[in-house]
């Protein structure tokens, strides 16, 4: 017997119920297949309706959010950032081989090192696996390509996020990922609404109190 069909047992026994009966059974997982998925009408619409609403409920949660083209423009928008915030022109980029026409900004002067980020690093730079419009939400899996740290110990994280990649709903975004057929599982896949914040102390916001200060997410209209 398996750990959850114990649980399962304990329960009914404590109910003084006996096991379920194989019609019962085929009832309940019937329904449960057949269940209609609940979804908010703001993680409803077209892709130009859903790239709106990602981006207007991002900027909502504190994050900033800016649309390029191509990859040309990528060095272009994240050396402005980088000016804008006070930043150095040094990144902790994610070895993954999906970012790997980052190589890019170069052009524009950047010094990159990849790998988890140091203590010291100031900036970090990822991809995402889902944008979700319903609330302007980041879905990374962390792992050998995706390092943590780049997303929770840097000053500032920045995100290269496909437009394809933005859909309606939390649930399409895992059914996103369980379709991607990836056969090991990561040890944990991380929602990010916005920069890093707290109320704890005296009920007033502080940015920064678990993770980055600051949150850019760059919308990639046309991936290489």
């Amino acid at each position: 017997m398996n750990p959850r069909a114990e649980i399962l047992g304990h329960i009914r026994a404590s109910l003084k119920r006996g096991p379920l009966s194989a019609e019962a059974a085929r009832a309940l997982e019937l329904r449960l297949a057949g269940a209609p998925s609940i979804v908010a009408e703001r993680a409803k619409g077209s892709a130009p309706e859903l790239l709106g609403r990602f981006c207007e409920m991002a900027k909502r949660s504190g994050a900033t959010v800016a649309l390029v083209e191509d990859v040309r423009e990528l060095g272009r928008e994240i050396a402005r950032f980088l000016a804008q915030e006070s930043l150095p022109r040094a990144l902790r980029m994610a070895p993954d081989p999906g970012l790997d026409y980052i190589a890019l900004i170069k052009q524009t002067g950047f010094s990159i090192a990849r790998g988890g980020a140091d203590p010291s690093d100031r900036v970090g730079l990822t991809g995402a696996l889902a944008g979700i419009a319903e609330t302007g939400t980041l879905m990374l899996a962390s792992g050998p390509s995706l390092p943590m740290t780049l997303a929770l110990l840097v000053e500032a994280h920045i995100v290269v996020l496909a437009r394809a990649a933005i859909v309606g709903s939390y649930e399409e975004a895992m059914n996103c990922f369980r379709a991607g057929g990836a056969h090991v599982l990561p040890r944990a896949v991380t929602f990010i609404t916005g920069p890093s914040r707290s109320a704890d102390i005296e009920q007033k916001i502080q940015y920064g109190a678990h993770g980055p200060r600051r949150l850019h997410i760059v919308v990639l209209e046309t991936s290489p």
